[in-house]
């Protein structure tokens, strides 16, 4: 979803070094308050406040990841309380643990890790293995991804929303102010 804006991003200002860093979000908040980073792309489960400023990108929906043979190619949407007859493919780095946590308890639903990783990578591909089902946001999951199937959860249907985070000083620079208004027409 991004990629695309990144790209033209490059072309316009080809001087600029781009570095993508994957790590949770205490971690890249840490080193955007020291100057390291420019930009952050995260989803906080609550917004910052002083000194941070937050630009909302895009609003994505979580949806259950299973092998191509599974039987939850027959379901148009996945409520939750189906997952939990699945082995769960856990998440260890998802910004909305917590949250899944409480809705789970709420419900009455356990979910049984059978795995956890703090890999995108390794859950998806324990996914394509037919290890368990994951849940992930929908633009996470590679595009045409082999052998991994994936449907909207509902009931209930679980969101997160993607902000821009800056200091409100690194706006001033043309080309920051350049990719935080492209980043903000998606």
């Amino acid at each position: 979803r991004l990629s695309p804006i990144f790209a033209h991003y490059q072309q316009e200002f080809p001087h600029i070094e781009f570095e993508l860093i994957i790590d949770t979000e205490t971690n890249l908040l840490t080193q955007l308050e020291a100057d390291f980073l420019d930009v952050v792309i995260s989803a906080p489960v609550q917004l910052l406040g002083t000194p941070y400023q937050s630009t909302l990108l895009y609003t994505e929906r979580y949806v259950a990841a299973f092998n191509s043979k599974h039987r939850f190619n027959q379901l148009a949407k996945i409520d939750l309380r189906e997952i939990q007859s699945e082995p769960y493919l856990d998440r260890l780095n998802c910004e909305l643990r917590e949250n899944l946590r409480t809705i789970c308890q709420d419900q009455e639903i356990n979910l049984y890790a059978a795995y956890r990783s703090n890999s995108e990578d390794w859950i998806v591909n324990l996914v394509r293995a037919g290890m368990g089902v994951a849940l992930m946001p929908e633009y996470s999951l590679p595009l045409n991804a082999d052998n991994v199937q994936c449907r909207y959860l509902c009931n209930p249907e679980i969101n997160r929303q993607i902000y821009a985070i800056y200091h409100p000083h690194n706006q001033k620079q043309i080309e920051i102010k350049t990719l935080l208004a492209s980043l903000s027409r998606i």
